[in-house]
């Protein structure tokens, strides 16, 4: 599955790469020259920091909060149906509930819509800011597409049936974002290199 998601965005990501490149670039020239506040870097690359850096982290922090905010939920929700081991179960230091109640399991989903986001995060921004040197318009809309493809990831992944993660339309485009960011930061690197 990886390997035909990567096959079907790869021509449209390089294409929208080469657009900005050989046209935009050129289209809207004031917004690619120099930064008097950080030389060497073009104004646009302010987008990339405001959608790719701080957005981001803005839609961590909506994820993590629900996983606090659900832990007092299921505890509430267990001890009305008698579980003895409800604090036990959904408190601190635990990551995820344990047993196979119909709380730990939609907890666990909740758990899980938050740290899926943060095994990719890091990988995601490093590249953003990599790819945005060269493709900042094109990492800005990636930056915007993962931030609004993880929200509606994390609220199919919250509704306590994994299957639902990827049921809205732009779920995918989680991957959509990393892989247009990666393929921004391999070209960056090559032309970097050779120029």
């Amino acid at each position: 599955m990886a390997t035909s998601l990567i096959l079907k965005t790869a021509a449209p990501i390089l294409a929208s790469i080469a657009l900005e490149h050989f046209q935009l670039r050129w289209m809207f020239a004031s917004l690619y020259q120099s930064s008097s506040i950080v030389p060497g870097i073009s104004r646009i690359y302010g987008l990339v920091i405001a959608v790719n850096v701080i957005s981001t982290a803005v839609v961590l922090l909506i994820l993590g909060t629900k996983v606090g905010q659900s832990r007092n939920k299921f505890i509430e929700k267990a001890n009305k149906d008698g579980d003895k081991d409800a604090e036990d179960r959904f408190s601190y230091p635990k990551m995820y509930a344990e047993g196979f109640s119909k709380h730990a399991k939609q907890f666990n989903c909740i758990q899980r819509s938050h740290q899926h986001a943060l095994e990719t995060y890091t990988q995601f921004v490093a590249l953003s800011l990599v790819s945005g040197l060269l493709y900042p318009l094109v990492t800005t809309i990636a930056g915007a597409l993962w931030v609004y493809a993880r929200l509606q990831w994390a609220l199919g992944y919250q509704s306590g049936e994994p299957k639902k993660r990827y049921e809205h339309w732009s779920a995918y485009g989680i991957w959509t974002s990393l892989l247009i960011v990666l393929f921004g930061s391999i070209t960056s690197a090559v032309l970097i290199i050779i120029k």
